[in-house]
């Protein structure tokens, strides 16, 4: 199952390769140096009309690896806005010519955002970014623009085990999680209380110094955050 950045950029492609009969469309998500070095190729073909699509070459689309950013932390899940970018390339030379579209960059482009911009994909829209379109550094003989979206969405909420509380008595140490079930785990030397860590059953003595650090886990749950005390 594809995650929800992974899906929104195939979905994106999906949208534009429906979209145009006459541009090839890629997608930038190279599984391995083999499957980048085959991506370039199959660009290079339809920017010099070594390949075709419905008849014609010299531009392409490429929608590029999704970002996001989180704009509103304090909101749970979190909720992330992605963000993607179509690349356009025109090779004129080629893109021009009696095999090319005869369509500029700038007309693909304008087309790109035309088909992206308030397409609705599970009740959410995509929106054509505030920069929807900028040229790109172009490589000798192209012309390159980029066409941004975004589009929101969140994480789905995830039960958290209670953090765990410490109670110090001495060098006596106690740990509880009200979370009926959890695992405690904890560490003395300010190591990470991970699930691998020191299984908490019985209140312990501690003979000097050190960092109680405790957390809690339980399948089904995220794990809890992280206490911790200074024993003195």
């Amino acid at each position: 199952m594809s995650s929800e950045l992974e899906q929104f950029q195939l979905d994106c492609a999906a949208r534009l390769g429906s979209s145009f009969s006459d541009i090839a469309v890629f997608v930038e998500r190279p599984r391995s140096a083999s499957e980048a070095v085959l991506l370039q190729t199959r660009l290079e073909d339809a920017l010099s009309g070594q390949a075709l699509t419905g008849g014609k070459c010299g531009v392409t689309c490429t929608v590029r690896m999704p970002s996001a950013e989180v704009p509103e932390p304090n909101l749970p899940g979190p909720v992330f806005d992605a963000a993607i970018i179509v690349r356009v390339i025109e090779n004129p030379a080629i893109n021009m010519g009696p095999s090319g579209t005869g369509r500029s960059a700038e007309d693909v482009a304008l087309a790109v955002i035309g088909a992206l911009h308030q397409f609705v994909i599970e009740n959410v829209a995509i929106t054509a970014g505030q920069e929807a379109l900028k040229p790109a550094a172009p490589a000798a003989g192209r012309i390159t623009y980029d066409c941004r979206f975004s589009r929101r969405f969140a994480l789905p909420p995830q039960a958290r085990v209670a953090p765990v509380s410490i109670s110090v008595s001495g060098s006596q140490i106690s740990l509880a999680c009200a979370t009926a079930g959890a695992s405690i785990r904890y560490s003395l030397d300010g190591g990470y209380p991970s699930p691998s860590a020191e299984s908490y059953s019985a209140s312990f003595t501690v003979s000097g110094p050190c960092k109680v650090r405790a957390a809690a886990y339980l399948a089904g749950f995220s794990g809890s955050n992280v206490t911790a005390v200074a024993i003195l």
